[in-house]
C-alpha cells in the first residue's frame, strides 16, 4: 500500500539516519581497531629495540652470540610481551615467552613487518626484527596476544549495536511526530478548502504566519479561489446582462405582434409598419446574439485567427464608407488620412469588424454636424489607426470601464448593447496588438488601434 506523506517522510528520515549511523559506526569501529593495532605494533617495535640495545651492550663484555642472548633474556623485563632471539639459521638462542607457546623461526619469514598469527585458540601480533652482533646475524621476535584488543573492539561493537537501534527508534518516533506537526497545517488547509463550494464562494484559507512554503501555498490557493469567484461572478453578471439585453428586442417583437393581432382586421399600412418593427428588432436581436456568441468563443479561445495578407488601408477605406452611411442621418463627416499599401498579416474579417465597431461607437456618441477623423500610419513593427470624434468625451473613472461588457455611458440610448468596444479590444489583443482610449476631453475622444505588421 502507498504510504502517506507523513509515513514516507518518516521512512526517508529514518532510513537516512540509519545509513548515516551505520557508516559512522563502522568508521568508529575500524578507527578504534586500527588505533589499538597501531599501539600494539609500537609496543612490539619498542620491545625489539630494547632487546637489540641490550645485545649491543653485551658486546662490550666479549661474549659470544649465545651468551649475549642469554644475558639479554635474563635482564629483559617487558610485561605482557614475549621476546625471543634466534640466530641466522633459525636456532632459538634465548626467549621469554610470557605464556606463548614456543615458536620456531624460519629464516625466510617476513622481517620488520608486524603480522597477525594464530597460536592455538588465540591470535597474536608478531614482529621479527633483523640485527647484527659482532658480524653475526640474529633476529628478535616480539609478540603480544590480541585477546585484549579483540575484547575492547567487541565492547565497542556491542555498544554501537545497542546505541544505533535505540537512536534510530527515537529518531523515527521524533520524525513521525515532527512530520505530523509539519503536515497538520496542510490537513487544516485541506479541510478549509472543502468548505469552498458553489454556495459559499467567499471561503478563504487561513494563511499560516511566517514566510515558509505553507504560507506561499495558502496565499496562492486564496488567489486561485478569488479568481474563480471573480470568474463565477463575471459569468453570472454576463448572463444577467445578456438576459436583460435580449429581453428588450424580444418584448418589442412580442408587443408589436400582440398589438397587430389584437384586431381581426388591419390595413396594409398597419401590417407593414408592424412587420417593419419586428424586422428591425429581429436584426438587432441577431446582431446581439452574434456578439454574444463571438465573446463566448473568445472566452474559451474557440475562435481561431485565420491570418491572411491584405492591405489595411483598403479595409480602413471600406469601413469608413460603411460608417458614412450610418452617420448620414446626423450629417457626420469623415476626414481620412491613410498611408498607401500598408500590408499586414491578420484575420481580415475580424479586423474589419473591429474598425466598424469603433467607428460605429464614434457615430453613436457624436453630435449632429460634427466630424470623425481617421488616420492610418505605418511604423517599422506595427500599423496604428487613430479614430478621433467630437463627442462629449469619457469621464476619467470610465476610461477602462467602457471596454467592459454591457457598459453603456448613455443609458438613454436604445441602440447598442455595450459589446462593440469589448469585442474590438479582444480582436486587437488576439492579434498581439491593443486598443486604448488615448485621449479624451469635453470636446472629443481619440481611440488608437495598434496591430503588428
Amino acid at each position: 500500500m502507498r504510504l502517506s506523506i507523513q509515513g514516507r517522510l518518516t521512512a526517508w528520515y529514518t532510513g537516512a539516519l540509519l545509513a548515516a549511523l551505520a557508516v559512522c559506526g563502522v568508521a568508529v569501529y575500524a578507527a578504534v581497531v586500527n588505533l589499538e593495532m597501531a599501539s600494539v605494533d609500537d609496543d612490539l617495535r619498542r620491545a625489539a629495540s630494547t632487546a637489540a640495545f641490550s645485545m649491543k651492550a653485551e658486546s662490550k663484555e666479549g661474549l659470544d652470540l649465545q651468551a649475549a642472548a642469554s644475558d639479554t633474556e635474563s635482564e629483559l623485563s617487558i610485561s605482557g610481551i614475549a621476546v625471543a632471539l634466534y640466530d641466522a639459521h633459525g636456532k632459538l638462542l634465548a626467549a621469554r615467552w610470557e605464556g606463548l607457546e614456543p615458536l620456531p623461526h624460519e629464516p625466510e619469514e617476513t622481517v620488520d613487518v608486524p603480522e597477525t598469527i594464530r597460536v592455538g585458540d588465540g591470535e597474536w601480533r608478531r614482529l621479527i626484527a633483523h640485527h647484527t652482533y659482532k658480524g653475526w646475524d640474529y633476529f628478535v621476535l616480539s609478540a603480544v596476544p590480541l585477546e585484549p584488543v579483540r575484547r575492547h573492539a567487541g565492547r565497542i561493537r556491542s555498544i554501537l549495536l545497542a546505541i544505533i537501534p535505540i537512536t534510530v527508534a527515537a529518531a523515527a518516533a521524533g520524525g513521525w511526530l515532527s512530520a505530523r506537526s509539519t503536515l497538520r497545517p496542510i490537513s487544516r488547509l485541506a479541510n478549509e478548502a472543502d468548505q469552498a463550494t458553489h454556495d459559499q464562494p467567499a471561503v478563504r484559507l487561513s494563511v499560516p504566519p511566517g514566510h515558509d512554503e505553507l504560507t506561499s501555498l495558502a496565499t496562492a490557493f486564496n488567489s486561485l479561489l478569488q479568481r474563480l469567484q471573480n470568474a463565477n461572478e463575471s459569468q453570472r453578471q454576463f448572463m444577467a446582462d445578456a438576459s436583460h439585453e435580449l429581453r428588450t428586442p424580444v418584448s418589442v417583437i412580442r408587443s408589436a405582434a400582440d398589438v397587430t393581432l389584437s384586431q381581426p382586421q388591419r390595413s396594409a399600412a398597419e401590417y407593414q409598419d408592424s412587420i417593419g418593427i419586428i424586422a428591425e428588432q429581429a436584426k438587432r436581436l441577431t446582431r446581439l446574439v452574434e456578439d454574444l456568441f463571438l465573446l463566448s468563443r473568445a472566452d474559451v479561445k474557440g475562435r481561431p485567427i485565420s491570418a491572411t495578407r491584405f492591405y489595411l488601408d483598403d479595409v480602413v477605406a471600406e469601413c469608413v464608407r460603411a460608417a458614412e452611411v450610418l452617420g448620414g442621418p446626423k450629417q457626420i463627416r469623415f476626414e481620412v488620412t491613410t498611408e498607401k499599401d500598408v500590408e499586414i498579416e491578420a484575420d481580415e474579417d475580424l479586423v474589419r469588424r473591429m474598425l466598424l465597431n469603433v467607428l460605429e461607437n464614434a457615430v453613436r456618441y457624436n453630435p449632429p454636424n460634427t466630424h470623425v477623423r481617421v488616420k492610418l500610419q505605418q511604423y517599422p513593427d506595427r500599423a496604428e489607426i487613430s479614430i478621433e470624434d467630437d463627442g462629449a468625451g469619457v469621464p476619467p473613472q470610465d476610461r477602462e470601464r467602457i471596454f467592459q461588457r454591457f457598459v453603456r455611458l448613455d443609458q438613454k440610448s436604445s441602440t447598442g448593447a455595450g459589446l462593440g468596444l469589448p469585442i474590438a479590444r479582444w480582436i486587437a489583443e488576439a492579434h498581439g496588438g491593443s486598443l486604448v482610449l488615448d485621449a479624451t476631453s469635453g470636446t472629443g475622444s481619440t481611440f488608437i488601434v495598434r496591430l503588428p505588421l
